[in-house]
């Protein structure tokens, strides 16, 4: 009888542990989702200020914070320290943080699925062939160029029935850019 109830309280309070850590778990994950908050709004406020390198640090950071059940909200910040590191690319004349860029969007879209979420797949295939674009028009070759008219064209196959007629018509036009340029270089 006594090792019966022994059993019982070890039993109780082994669930009233469990019960704890659980608890102890959920006030963690609302901590960090407030830093990943915080991060993110400063990344948005870095961006209004055209500090692009700091957006960048501060996106990357939010998404690290991120519970892993948040993949979409994680995916949305790979995105916008791409983003981020495209404009000072662009703009700047950085072409490591196009590289960097490039590499963020792939990531993005290791998250960002055509199966799962198509249509954020589709901007994000768009906003890669930018960056490819913007890197291979400062290159000799036509790599880059290239793999964004590919990224483009599947850009194109999910939002061409979807969005609006002037996105499908920008993204087309950009394509139609890029595959005039490498008929220039060609011919040279």
């Amino acid at each position: 009888m006594l090792l019966l109830r022994a059993r019982e309280q070890d039993v109780a309070a082994a669930r009233q542990t469990e019960q704890l850590a659980q608890q102890a778990q959920e006030v963690a994950e609302r901590r960090l989702l407030r830093v990943a908050e915080s991060e993110e709004r400063r990344g948005d406020l870095a961006m209004t200020r055209l500090r692009y390198g700091d957006a960048a640090e501060s996106y990357a950071v939010a998404a690290s914070f991120l519970p892993p059940s948040l993949s979409d909200h994680h995916s949305f910040l790979l995105s916008q320290q791409a983003a981020a590191l495209f404009r000072q690319g662009d703009e700047l004349g950085d072409n490591a943080a196009l590289r960097q860029a490039i590499k963020m969007y792939g990531d993005a879209l290791t998250e960002r699925t055509r199966e799962r979420v198509p249509l954020d797949w589709a901007m994000t295939q768009n906003n890669l062939g930018n960056a490819l674009r913007t890197l291979g028009e400062r290159q000799s070759g036509t790599a880059r160029l290239e793999e964004a008219i590919a990224t483009w064209e599947a850009c194109l196959i999910v939002g061409a029935s979807v969005w609006p007629p002037d996105w499908v018509q920008y993204v087309r036009d950009h394509r139609d850019e890029a595959q005039s340029e490498i008929k220039r270089r060609s011919a040279k």
